[in-house]
């Protein structure tokens, strides 16, 4: 009797163990089958599609959106074209990067200064004389022509003289102050007084050259031109002394 007794308790163990077991491998497959389907898993991401410039605004086909495993995607990945198309980057963005949303933002960020001078150009400062000059009318955007004056000293000839060196001159940069809506309109509105000021124009290399020295040996003036004029001549007639009153 005593012995089917302690059989009955032995059996009895031993199906708890194997139950135990059972359950134990069973947690660790179901485990295991997870980790699989997670490593499987995939999930969307946008990825870059074209090199796109710093403070560009992403349109549709500069971005991509794909599926990667679930590991390689960014924490701060965008995951739809929702998330980039319209938005402005904030550095330059280059093809097969994931897009991180700190990567781009909602706001335009202003173009510096060489941002907006044109391919081939470079910019120039000289000083400007608001009251003489265009009344002080000149304004970012206008066009101008610089007119150099030069004594006999560096005329090679016996008279001072007055030229154009350039013409179609784009105006980049005016003082602070100096826009429309403020205390009058253009240059003359930042002082109303006929302390010289700096301006900053876009001119060619060897524009750049003659106007460092006409501003070395000589003085400038600059002119207004109507706007969409094209046909001034690329220099003026050379004046002097002896031809300035000649009709």
């Amino acid at each position: 009797m005593q012995k089917r007794r302690t059989s009955a308790i032995l059996i009895g163990v031993a199906i708890v163990l194997a139950t135990l077991t059972a359950v134990v491998v069973n947690v660790e497959v179901h485990a295991e089958m997870v980790r699989l389907q997670n490593g499987n898993r995939l999930e969307p991401v946008v990825l870059v599609a074209q090199r796109i410039a710093a403070h560009t605004r992403i349109a549709p086909g500069m971005v991509t959106i794909r599926n990667v495993p679930a590991g390689g995607r960014a924490l701060t990945a965008i995951t739809s074209l929702n998330g980039a198309v319209g938005f402005i980057s904030k550095t330059t963005l280059y093809p097969g990067e994931q897009l991180l949303a700190p990567m781009v933002t909602t706001i335009m960020a202003s173009p510096s200064l060489a941002d907006r001078v044109p391919s081939g150009m470079v910019a120039m400062s000289v000083l400007y004389n608001p009251v003489t000059q265009a009344a002080g009318a000149i304004e970012v955007g206008d066009r101008v022509a610089v007119i150099a004056v030069l004594g006999k000293s560096y005329t090679a000839s016996k008279y001072d003289a007055a030229k154009i060196i350039a013409t179609n001159v784009q105006v980049l940069a005016v003082p602070a102050g100096a826009v429309n809506g403020s205390a009058g309109v253009g240059l003359g509105s930042s002082s109303g007084n006929s302390r010289a000021q700096a301006v900053t124009l876009a001119v060619t290399p060897r524009q750049s050259s003659a106007i460092a020295f006409v501003t070395t040996y000589g003085s400038l003036n600059l002119v207004l031109e109507p706007s969409g004029q094209t046909s001034l001549a690329t220099t003026g007639t050379l004046v002097t002394d002896a031809t300035v009153l000649r009709r």
